[in-house]
């Protein structure tokens, strides 16, 4: 993956509370979608902030997080690989 993958995926982590905080991750067509352990530790105003994310929302612990559809697949692939390392 491309670093700007990386950047923004490191920032998303670090802004979701660190990957001890993060359950898990799966995505669909349009969005990641995320479940958090703790949402007190989640900086959702900072996320919204990110270049690439249009939206992001949270039910119940569980955060949906729209990017550019074109960069999905690679951030979510990122992601996968960013988590697996720190578990």
């Amino acid at each position: 993956m491309t670093k700007s993958y990386l950047k923004m995926v490191m920032e998303l982590v670090s802004l979701l509370g660190g990957a001890e905080n993060i359950n898990f991750v799966t995505h669909c067509a349009t969005r990641l979608r995320i479940d958090i352990k703790d949402s007190k530790l989640v900086h959702k105003d900072k996320i919204a902030e990110l270049e690439s994310v249009a939206n992001i929302s949270e039910t119940e612990g569980k955060y949906h997080i729209v990017t550019d559809q074109d960069k999905l697949d690679g951030v979510f692939s990122e992601l996968e690989k960013t988590l697996e390392q720190k578990h």
